[in-house]
């Protein structure tokens, strides 16, 4: 094998890496010792790549010549050359066509999926290739079938082009395209002789393909090379202004330029370049020091970023949550100086540094592993030297001869010099051992972190990060001397205790960083970010997200998204446990995404390894819509978006702006009542969310920080004259209200909406809407088409069957066409056409009844309105009188007596009263725990719309594994002039206590559930529900305007009376 110089150039590196040269240097090595004047062809990428490979292959001496260094555009351009002038195309006969379709592509019956199978793209080259000699008056005579055939083929011919032509520098012509050529001109093959193919990875899948084609066509070597410098694979794929308006996406008029300037962005080079020149104009623009955080995919992407910040001299630091390689060295150096520190990242690869001295690994048979100790103690000394702590000293030095000896600022700037003198002695040192740096790291973290005697005078909080910090960073063998330093003890500050500067060190630490300039840009891999934004409560003014991959952030897991679970299970993949932290890490990013005051999204597709079918995330096109229309989180409105199969992520910027609703649940309570402060302004507000303080901030979500926004001591009630509350309630929010009014205040007052669920198919909600819509269009089709009440014998069962069929199908098409949707269609049509198929059967049954009657459906979708008096008594403080409750009923049905009953389909689980429930009081018995409001709002709204003396309401529960007609035959809600007294008593109640700002959190009981799970055990907002409020509640229901809404909403109501 050839040794390279190791002197070799650093663009080579960055467009290759040493693998790569090695592995080029090795194939002409071997072809050398076998013919040492044979010719050699090197195809490069770019013409720079060739000078440079050239320059360095140079350094093997003689018969360098004879290598030829060529880009493919240049190839390509060579091969049609010579290709013109050797031959012209010869027709084939109309057999020799049908032949080729018959034995190349029948035999391949998944041809559709040719990028997904070895030897699938073998056979499209060859026939695409030999098609492209035909003439059109050689395809005229072909079968239908045929000519479909050859179209699929050339448009996956044209999909494997478009695949592998990234976009920087490569044509449009792709290197299989040049191996097609080539397999036909046996002369021009002749010429080159032995063709090196270096090309950047482009799909892990097609490797096999592409080699067998290039071997078997050109008998010649082939490198498929990898790069050292991950970056060189991340193609930029833009969007066009054409598509945003085509969507009905309108970004404003201050993003436009900055998507114009964007789109053509070829790496992610030129988005570091791009990103850090919107952080010099946002820097020039602004008056005052601004907080600018930049979230990255991975570490490649950090060091990118960091050498641009660095060469832009913006000073930055690296938070505390890089990975590091995940190793428990990089953990060891990385965590104790930005935790008790702060680290300033420069431009020296930290990564390399850690990358192969892991201190424990673990192998395949899951053994721990010591690794050398001596490649540790090197790494530790080498970044200790390298951290700058020096000109760290120098800087607090003179910021002190700034400061008054007596000022508060030079006492915390003399604290943090000896801090920093601590750490730079402790890697000046030398060190023998591992066990030698954990005993003097022992000793410095207690003495500024404190003995355990200190640690009392902590909140939960910081012991609990404290806790897990020693964790990981003392070795396995020192976790339990670890735990010792803890206090466990949830005793009392003790008077007069020190107090820690753990978090004010890092803020002053952040102040010295800025060093006069206006900004602090704070890095942080993926969701790490959140965390530390949640641990000292960061808020940014700008925050940057670089690489957004396949639409989602951060992308935790390389595996096809289209891939159904069972295969991932086969694999060896924790399907569930992925998906949960899935969800998680997209949470927190919603939240500190949404909480800055600026934010910008940076796309840019990444990592082809896969050949995936790329579309954006529901979430993320639901961020277009919300940039101009300011609406809340909610992706199940985004109905209508369409995307080509082979559409990839764009690469823009946008602005969301503070006012928008918020979404993180962490801080849910402070930050949204501030919006609708009438007497507090925003921005004083935002002075006050964005301290400096990181305990203030962090506690605005808690019952502390509720005092100032006039939370009274129910710890529950909002002062209504500060609330913007409407006098219009929907059905469904008022039952919500009912059965917790603090869920009803998440929703309808702050605006807080939980993020649609990420599974591989369906979520309930989606398939709820999905039915609607079908059992919707299948009862509009009969109004319309069969108006009389003989339509039961005008149109049979069979043909009602086969139509909602065929309606089911159509929609399961729409629905799975869209973003999001990656699981095969046929994984729900088949159970829901069956369900389908039963609910005809069912409603035919029911539509006559054993009297005679005979009903048809007379509407759906249908809007109601239902004028409701207040309680005098509790609304005295406020100018409303009169409420107005709306909703839409799914069908109401007419018999030919007259007689109006109205349906509303349900898709969850059936918590109807039964049979046995009969009272004097229908409205408290359907109302019980909140869960069956809406009948009597519907129907009643009907007797007073149509004048019907009694209409009867019904709940419709359909479910894929049984009937529906015992349930739809329950007793029904039954409306009429007795029942509106105490429908108003009742919806007065709810209303009166929603005006007048009382959302308690009520720990809802299965007492009043028919005996199901709690609803708190799934609430969305459970973990930022009071812990306390059982004992909460217990303490204010006997409140005199609380008395009524109790007994409605935890059932103690007496149903004998």
């Amino acid at each position: 094998m050839v040794v390279l110089e190791k002197a070799i150039p650093s663009v080579v590196i960055a467009k290759f890496g040493n693998e790569a040269i090695e592995a080029i240097g090795d194939v002409i090595s071997r072809v050398r010792a076998s013919d040492p004047m044979a010719p050699i062809t090197v195809i490069t990428s770019t013409a720079l790549a060739s000078l440079s490979l050239r320059r360095t292959l140079s350094t093997q001496g003689d018969g360098v010549a004879n290598i030829k260094f060529t880009t493919v555009n240049q190839l390509v351009k060579e091969i049609n050359i010579t290709n013109s002038s050797i031959e012209k195309k010869q027709r084939l006969n109309q057999t020799l066509i049908r032949s080729l379709v018959r034995d190349q592509v029948q035999e391949n019956s998944k041809y559709a999926s040719a990028l997904r199978h070895d030897l699938s793209l073998e056979v499209v080259s060859r026939a695409v290739t030999q098609l492209l000699k035909f003439s059109d008056s050689d395809l005229e005579n072909l079968s239908v079938k045929s000519k479909i055939q050859i179209k699929e083929l050339i448009r996956i011919r044209n999909n494997v082009q478009a695949l592998l032509a990234n976009e920087y520098e490569l044509p449009n012509e792709t290197t299989i395209y040049a191996a097609n050529i080539l397999s036909t001109n046996s002369q021009l093959q002749g010429q080159l002789g032995h063709i090196i193919f270096y090309l950047p990875q482009v799909l892990s899948t097609l490797e096999n393909s592409i080699t067998k084609v290039v071997q078997k066509y050109l008998n010649t070597t082939v490198i498929l090379g990898t790069t050292g410098n991950k970056l060189a694979n991340y193609v930029c794929i833009s969007i066009s202004e054409q598509f945003l308006i085509d969507n009905d996406i309108s970004l404003g008029t201050e993003a436009k330029p900055e998507i114009k300037q964007f789109l053509s962005a070829p790496n992610a080079d030129t988005e570091a370049h791009y990103i850090t020149r919107l952080v010099t104009d946002a820097l020039a623009q602004s008056s005052r020091p601004s907080d600018i955080g930049i979230i990255v995919p991975n570490s490649s992407y950090l060091r990118l970023f960091s050498e641009y910040f660095y060469n832009s001299q913006i000073p930055f630091y690296g938070q505390s949550y890089l990975k590091l390689e995940d190793t428990i060295a990089g953990k060891f150096v990385a965590k104790i100086l930005t935790f008790i520190l702060g680290s300033r990242i420069s431009h020296v690869d930290l990564t390399g540094l850690v990358r192969s001295v892991p201190l424990l690994t673990t192998s395949d048979s899951g053994m721990r592993e010591q690794v050398d100790e001596v490649e540790m103690v090197e790494c530790i000394e080498t970044f200790c030297a390298e951290a700058n702590l020096s000109t760290w000293i120098k800087s607090l030095e003179s910021q002190i001869e700034y400061e008054s000896k007596a000022s508060i600022e030079s006492k915390n700037y003399r604290v943090l010099l000896e801090l920093m003198k601590d750490l730079e002695a402790l890697g000046s040192h030398s060190i023998k051992t591992c066990a030698d740096f954990r005993d003097r790291l022992i000793v410095l973290v207690k003495k500024w972190l404190g003995e355990p005697d200190d640690l009392d005078t902590w909140s939960p909080i910081d012991r609990q990060a404290f806790r897990d910090l020693l964790s990981e960073l003392l070795l396995l063998d020192q976790v339990d001397k670890a735990s010792k330093l803890i206090s466990h003890d949830e005793a009392k500050r003790k008077s007069g205790g020190s107090e820690i500067p753990l978090e004010r060190i890092v803020q002053e630490i952040t102040l010295i960083l800025r060093n006069g300039a206006a900004t602090t840009a704070r890095f942080g891999e993926g969701v790490y970010l959140g965390k530390l934004k949640q641990a000292y409560g960061m808020d940014f003014d700008h925050l940057f997200v670089a690489g957004l991959n396949e639409g989602q952030f951060p992308q935790l897991f390389n595996e096809d998204p289209i891939m159904p679970d069972s295969v991932k299970e086969e694999m060896g993949f924790d399907v569930l446990s992925r998906r949960r932290q899935n969800e998680t890490e997209l949470f927190a990013f919603h939240g500190i995404l949404t909480s800055s005051k600026h934010s910008t999204l940076s796309t840019i597709r990444g990592d082809q390894l896969q050949g995936r079918e790329l579309r954006p995330s529901p979430w993320f096109v639901d961020l277009l819509k919300q940039s101009a229309s300011k609406e809340k989180l909610f992706v199940s409105e985004l109905k209508d978006l369409e995307y080509e199969k082979f559409y990839r992520i764009p690469s823009f910027t946008l602005s969301i702006r503070s006012c928008l609703p918020p979404a993180n649940l962490e801080d849910f309570d402070m930050r949204a009542i501030g919006k609708f402060q009438n007497k507090l302004d925003l921005a004083e507000f935002a002075k006050l969310t964005n301290s400096s303080n990181p305990r203030l901030s962090r506690s605005l979500g808690y019952i502390s920080g509720r005092a100032n926004f006039k939370f009274d001591e129910s710890k529950g009630k909002v002062n209504p004259n500060e609330l913007l509350l409407s006098s219009s309630f929907s059905a469904t929010s008022l039952e919500k209200f009912a059965k917790c009014p603090r869920l009803y205040f998440f929703n309808h007052v702050l605006s807080i909406w939980k993020q649609d669920d990420i599974e591989e198919g369906l979520s309930a909600k989606k398939k709820g809407i999905l039915i609607h819509a079908i059992l919707q269009n299948y009862i509009d089709y009969e109004i319309k088409n069969y108006p009389e009440f003989d339509g039961l014998d005008q149109w049979s069962l069979e043909d009602r069957e086969e139509y909602i069929a065929s309606l089911a199908e159509s929609e399961i098409n729409h629905t799975f066409g869209k973003v999001g949707y990656f699981a095969p269609r046929n994984w729900y049509l088949g159970d829901l056409t069956l369900m389908l198929k039963r609910f005809v059967k069912a409603d035919l049954e029911q539509r006559v009844t054993g009297e005679g009657e005979i009903y048809r459906p007379r509407a759906i979708e249908e809007k109601i309105k239902l004028k409701v008096k207040l309680n005098r008594s509790l609304s005295s403080t406020l100018e409303v009188e009169e409420i107005e409750v709306n909703g839409k009923v799914d069908r109401t049905d007419i018999s030919n007596a007259g007689h109006v009953r109205v349906f509303d389909y349900k898709t969850g689980v059936a918590t109807t009263p039964g049979r046995e429930i009969a009272n004097s009081n229908p409205v408290k018995a359907y109302s019980l725990g909140g869960r069956f409001l809406q009948l009597p709002i519907y129907a009643q709204s009907y007797i007073e719309s149509t004048g019907a003396p009694e209409v009867s309401a019904y709940y419709w529960y359909l479910k894929e594994d049984s009937l529906p007609t015992e349930e739809v035959k329950a007793k029904p809600f039954r409306a009429n002039a007795a029942t509106r007294e105490n429908l108003d008593a009742f919806i007065g109640e709810l209303a009166s206590v929603i005006v007048n700002g009382i959302f308690p959190a009520t720990p809802s009981s299965s007492s009043f559930n028919n005996g199901n799970k709690s609803p708190c055990e799934n609430c969305d907002f459970r973990t930022v529900c009071p812990a306390d409020k059982n004992v909460e509640w217990q303490k204010i229901k006997g409140h005199d305007s609380l008395v009524e809404l109790s007994s409605l909403i935890q059932g103690e109501v007496n149903l004998s009376e």
